[in-house]
């Protein structure tokens, strides 16, 4: 759920479940970052493993030195594209709390999870390549394990508050994978 300010749409005072905040007007975090806060914590922990790894016991998977100028480019590449990818859902997640509507343009129509997608898919791999150490893309596992066991209910949130307009933008666009149900049709065909 997102944080949202002024006046309701039929011009009522908003109440405090309705914007995001409790009832003592402090923001309500489970509304507004939805599983971000739980799949941030996995992917740390999951980091600070693999780091402490790399560190304590020197355990690396790396590429081969001639790979390294490719591998760092490609990581590059990923890296960027999901920073755009994240900050275009920013940016639509912010404009559409503030007008009060499902978001199905932008990163959003890619994938119904932008902010999540960009980090587990892009922004890990991405510096494990760049990094040239490919534990690291082992981060995403514990995210994914969380986002799967998580992201049922901030759906749920999203089908009471929008109805037939989530379940229809849900049937079209991916939970994740940026382009999966596209991808999946054409295969099928």
């Amino acid at each position: 759920m997102k944080l949202r300010l002024g006046p309701a749409p039929d011009g009522r005072r908003r109440l405090p479940h309705e914007t995001g905040m409790d009832s003592g007007n402090k923001i309500n975090a489970r509304k507004i970052f939805g599983v971000g806060p739980a799949l941030a914590l996995a992917g740390l922990g999951a980091a600070a493993l693999v780091a402490g790894c790399d560190y304590f016991l020197g355990a690396r998977a790396c590429l081969p030195e001639k790979a390294l100028f490719y591998s760092r480019a490609a990581g590059m590449i990923l890296a960027a594209a999901g920073m755009l990818l994240w900050a275009d859902s920013v940016r639509l997640v912010l404009k559409g709390s503030r007008e009060n509507r499902l978001i199905t343009t932008g990163a959003f129509k890619l994938t119904r999870n932008p902010m999540y997608a960009a980090i587990m898919l892009f922004i890990i791999p991405g510096g494990a390549l760049i990094l040239n150490n490919l534990l690291f893309i082992l981060a995403s596992a514990p995210m994914l394990i969380v986002f799967k066991l998580l992201i049922g209910r901030e759906e749920r949130r999203l089908r009471e508050q929008y109805g037939s307009a989530y379940e229809e933008y849900a049937g079209r666009v991916s939970r994740l994978i940026p382009g999966g149900k596209r991808c999946k049709s054409i295969i099928q065909q």
